[in-house]
Formats: C-alpha cells, structure tokens, sequence
C-alpha cells in the first residue's frame, strides 16, 4: 500500500510501499494505540492514521498536523492513505504525494540557527482545513 508518511522523529517525510496491516502502523508511528481520521485537501479525503495517544507525551510530541493559524492538530509520526467505500485502508493514487507535498513546511525550534541544516528540525504539514 503507497503511503505518505510525515516523520518527525527523524525530522523528514516521504512517500513508501508497506504492508496494510496494523502492525505496520505502530511500527512506523512508533504507538501503542492508533485512531484514523479523515482530512480533507485540495478536494480529495485522505485518511490519516495516527498516536491516539500522542497528545498525552509527557513534555509534549511534535507537532505534524497544524491549521492555518497554527493550531496542533495532530502530533508524533503519521501516515496518510486512502479509505475504500468500505472504510478499509487502500494506497494513495499517483499525484496524491504532489498535493501533500504542497503543504510541509521546515519547523525550526526559536533556540536554532535557522540557516544550520544540521539543526534537529522536522516538516510538518500546514492546511485549512474544512471542519
């Protein structure tokens, strides 16, 4: 299954081809429970799965997911795919990583030189999202 993945441990994103099975999202998320949500972008619904649990991390995970005025939607890892008309989770279509790939943005904590490639940043993914 081609998915869309936001990592922002090892502050980057990119697109890869796993296995549909949930086993491969918590490996990847790196969780213990996940939920899914639906977003909307640009017209097409895609299916986030993320940390259910990740807004709880002590100290606070990394934002992934922020509204247009900055407001956390979601954080930690996560992984963007598709849903069938049966809710079961199906592989992104060609384009679709183009249309994500629009909105990812370098977050550099105030602290770093934000010209220092070497600093620990990560992307995270920047939208208006309907409600």
């Amino acid at each position: 299954m081609r998915v869309f993945v936001i990592d922002v441990n090892a502050g980057t994103y990119y697109t890869d081809d796993i296995q549909d099975d949930i086993k491969s999202y918590y490996k990847i998320i790196d969780c213990q429970l996940i939920d899914i949500a639906e977003l909307e972008i640009d017209n097409t619904t895609f299916d986030v799965i993320y940390d259910d649990e990740g807004m709880f991390v002590k100290n606070g995970a990394r934002p992934s997911v922020v509204d247009k005025n900055d407001n956390v939607r979601m954080v930690g890892t996560v992984i963007f795919c598709h849903a069938n008309k049966n809710g079961d989770e199906i592989g992104l279509n060609d384009g679709d990583a183009a249309t994500l790939n629009k909105y990812m943005l370098r977050v550099v904590p105030d602290h770093l030189d934000k010209n220092d490639s070497r600093a620990k940043t990560w992307y995270v993914m920047k939208y208006s999202f309907k409600d």
